[in-house]
């Protein structure tokens, strides 16, 4: 199968997103490294949260979420090399599949500090490719002053040599795939500032089907919430409303009670069920409740 997966992490906006803030791909795996700290994160947005990988005797290694056996830096011939010198790393799964980063700078006046994917190698060998449309030599000038150009991929290619080419605009601040062109000559497009929402509104899929993603703030509980009637989502997916919590919550005294932003406080069908609650008590502690039974 070769698919562009898509995925809405609201919560983890400050990681870009190919559509839009918190809407990402499934090719958007990233690396940020501090200089500092000596240490990588890892972001793959199919995964629950962003892993912190740190270096043990010259090899970076996930010690909390055992997700990922290692990371080794390598150079232009994929040999092993000190990270100084690499012009690349190469991340291990533990599922067998190794993933490889070229490493580049996206602050103006940093070295280092992010990598973006490459190829992604299944553990039988074979691999699908990534390709940019901009190298990461490109100066600021080349990038229109914006180095998040830099994760603009401009084509996939699958084992099988079947490939997809992605065309990118700008919206929200920053770039976003406004056009994916498929293997079979169709083509799938996306729309954005169009129903309330930042990021992502609008899909238009090759045979006319639209999905959209409508926002709006809900003053009475303070929470932002997103109806999705999603066409390329499947079963309980197509059609639900999420609400995300926002920086603050005012208590009915006029108190102010701080918390993360962009949480999913509750999920409901298309039926009004609910699905989900996620709440925040004055203590600082986290209730969670979920219902088991199957939605309509």
């Amino acid at each position: 199968e070769f698919t562009c997966e898509r995925y809405h992490r609201y919560a983890d906006i400050g990681w870009g997103g190919s559509f839009g803030p918190g809407v990402f791909s499934g090719f958007d795996q990233r690396l940020r490294y501090n200089s500092t700290a000596q240490e990588f994160t890892y972001f793959d947005p199919a995964l629950t949260q962003a892993l912190t990988l740190s270096a043990v005797n010259g090899v970076w290694r996930d010690l909390g979420r055992g997700v990922v056996d290692r990371l080794d830096p390598i150079d232009a011939n994929g040999i092993v090399c000190p990270l100084a010198t690499a012009s690349a790393v190469e991340l291990r799964l533990q599922s067998g599949v190794t993933l490889r980063f070229e490493v580049m700078r996206t602050q103006s006046l940093s070295g280092f500090d992010a990598a973006r994917l490459l190829m992604i190698r299944s553990p039988s060998g074979t691999a699908t490719t990534l390709t940019y449309q901009y190298p990461i030599t490109a100066t600021d000038a080349d990038l229109g002053g914006d180095r998040q150009a830099l994760w603009c991929f401009n084509r996939v290619t699958h084992p099988s040599g079947r490939f997809f080419n992605i065309i990118w605009s700008r919206a929200d601040g920053q770039p976003v795939i406004d056009t994916i062109q498929c293997p079979n000559q169709t083509t799938i497009r996306y729309g954005y500032g169009t129903t309330g929402l930042v990021g992502l509104n609008t899909v238009t899929y090759p045979d006319g089907t639209i999905a959209t993603f409508n926002g709006r703030w809900n003053e009475t509980q303070q929470l932002q919430e997103i109806d999705f009637q999603d066409a390329g989502a499947e079963g309980i997916h197509r059609t639900k409303t999420i609400a995300l919590s926002g920086t603050e919550f005012k208590g009915s005294d006029g108190s102010i009670i701080l918390q993360p932003a962009n949480r999913i406080r509750w999920v409901r069908n298309a039926l009004g069920e609910f699905a989900y609650f996620n709440w925040i008590e004055r203590t600082g502690h986290r209730v969670s409740v979920s219902f088991s039974r199957r939605w309509a």
